[in-house]
């Protein structure tokens, strides 16, 4: 209308700075989710004690204590063991005739009898013996008896005579006659055992060396029976006694 002033109407705004802003706060959140992203790789996250194992934690004052490493303990080599030495050979007893020299009287008469291969009176013979009884440790009475036994053909009498004088007297051992009448009551079939058990108790280690020693002599000396028989001697004595075995 002519004479009133009407007001213009101003231009309505524009959106752009709304969009500007929009559009900045945008680049800045994406811009910390790129650096959350990098830096989140760069360092990863240490795993948690707890999720690392699957055994329950627990204390190390209660936990059992390790076994100390073994040690390997290496045997010392045995020493290789030392050749059995070969045993001493076993002397022979020496010649002692204890029937020489002075004797007592109750066996002098039996002692001359026995020297001369006689056999000695009934009376007289019981002297001996008497006198054998009441002298322990003297072999005289013995020997005289065994002596005897040979000459009146008593030959097992005569092994148990020697016995019983070695016994007495270890001395008696060495008594001159007394290996080759054990030899004669070996040689007789009834008393073989006999004879070979006295020469084995008699002589002991020494028995198959002085058999073997008579051996040589009867063969150098071309007696084929004797050296027949101490051959046989010298098997049954090297072997052992058969307990069982009668008399």
């Amino acid at each position: 209308m002519p004479g009133v002033n009407v007001p213009r109407r101003g231009k309505p705004p524009s959106g752009k700075p709304l969009l500007f802003l929009l559009g900045g706060l945008i680049a800045l959140v994406g811009a910390g989710l790129v650096y959350f992203v990098f830096a989140s790789r760069e360092a990863p996250r240490a795993p948690s004690p707890r999720a690392a194992s699957s055994e329950p934690l627990v204390p190390e004052s209660l936990q059992p204590i390790p076994a100390p490493a073994e040690r390997v303990v290496t045997a010392p080599s045995s020493p290789a063991p030392a050749a059995t030495p070969s045993p001493a050979p076993v002397p022979e007893p020496p010649v002692v005739d204890l029937l020489a020299g002075d004797v007592p009287p109750e066996l002098e008469v039996g002692r001359q009898v026995v020297e001369r291969g006689g056999m000695i009176f009934s009376s007289r013979l019981k002297a001996v013996y008497e006198y054998g009884k009441t002298h322990p440790g003297d072999a005289r009475p013995h020997l005289i008896l065994g002596r005897d036994s040979m000459a009146r053909g008593w030959l097992g009498f005569a092994a148990d005579h020697y016995v019983r004088a070695v016994k007495e007297d270890p001395r008696a051992a060495g008594d001159p006659k007394m290996f080759d009448d054990l030899i004669t009551v070996s040689a007789m079939k009834q008393y073989e055992t006999r004879g070979t058990d006295a020469i084995r108790t008699i002589y002991g280690g020494a028995a198959v060396p002085k058999l073997e020693r008579a051996l040589a002599d009867a063969t150098a000396a071309g007696d084929a029976g004797r050296a027949e028989l101490l051959s046989r001697l010298i098997a049954d004595v090297a072997a052992p006694p058969n307990p069982t075995t009668p008399k």
